[in-house]
This record gives C-alpha cells, sequence and structure tokens, in this order.
C-alpha cells in the first residue's frame, strides 16, 4: 500500500513538472516579453522559480490527498477539476509567452482563478488539509491574475 502511495504523490508531481516544462518551451525572457511596460510591483524574475517549486509541491499533495480520502461524491468531482486546473495552468503559459497574447492569457488565467476557488470550497467539506494547502496557489494565482491585467493595461 505504501509504494502505491508513494508512486500516486509521484505520478501527480510529473503531472506538475511537465506543466512546468512549458516554462522551457517558451522563451520567458523574450525580446517581446522585455520590451514591455512592466507594472510597479512586479516580482523580480528569479523569484518565479522557488515559488512554483513549492506552489507544484502543494498542488501535487492536494491531488494524492483526494486520491486517498474517504469515499465522497466529491472525490471525482475534485480530481477532475484538479486536471482542469492543471491543463489550464499549462495553456497559460503557451497564450502568455508562446502566443504573446496578454488578453487571451487573462482569460485563461480567470477561469484558472474560479476553477481553484471551486477546489478549495468543495474540499473544504471533506478534506481542509487540501484546502488549506491551495491557498498559497489561490493567493499566487490572485497575484498573477492582476499582474496579467496590468501588462495588458499597460502594453
Amino acid at each position: 500500500m505504501m509504494l502505491n502511495k508513494i508512486i500516486t504523490w509521484l505520478l501527480f508531481y510529473s503531472c506538475t513538472l511537465v506543466a512546468s516544462s512549458n516554462a522551457f518551451v517558451w522563451d520567458i525572457n523574450s525580446t517581446w516579453y522585455k520590451t514591455l511596460v512592466t507594472p510597479a510591483f512586479s516580482p523580480p524574475s528569479w523569484l518565479f522559480g522557488p515559488v512554483w517549486t513549492i506552489l507544484y509541491l502543494l498542488i501535487a499533495t492536494s491531488a494524492y490527498r483526494f486520491v486517498f480520502m474517504k469515499d465522497t461524491n466529491l472525490k471525482s468531482i475534485l480530481l477532475g477539476l484538479w486536471a482542469l486546473q492543471i491543463c489550464l495552468n499549462t495553456i497559460w503559459v503557451s497564450i502568455y509567452f508562446g502566443a504573446n497574447d496578454l488578453l487571451s492569457a487573462l482569460v485563461v488565467i480567470s477561469i484558472l482563478w474560479v476553477c481553484i476557488v471551486f477546489i478549495i470550497m468543495l474540499s473544504w467539506s471533506v478534506d481542509r488539509v487540501s484546502s488549506f494547502l491551495l491557498l498559497p496557489y489561490f493567493l499566487w494565482i490572485s497575484f498573477a491574475s492582476i499582474l496579467n491585467v496590468s501588462y495588458w493595461y499597460l502594453n
């Protein structure tokens, strides 16, 4: 049983690694990005790597907990929403840095934000630890959404 749990967590963490690898596909320090007017509150580039490393650990752990939670009608819904949020997370990078489309990226990150809110709300009744694990992700995506709006507005 312990090996199954380890493999399950590793599989979910692998999903987050696939999402994060998208940053290596697109040049996130491209000429296009460097020419954008930057909001005054934009964090330094070096901060993103450590933040996302921690967030992906928390995101994977929440999915792992969903799999092994007691049987509930919400388990499949939570896992489906988890899969959706990781897809939206991955797609956002492609739209923002690949297509250089700030408005479409804003639409995607807004849907991602709503998805995270639903996951936190639904998991609250069955696994509060998972809800708490996702709060930093919610806060970071909220901040990223404000950044996305600001970049779109300024450029």
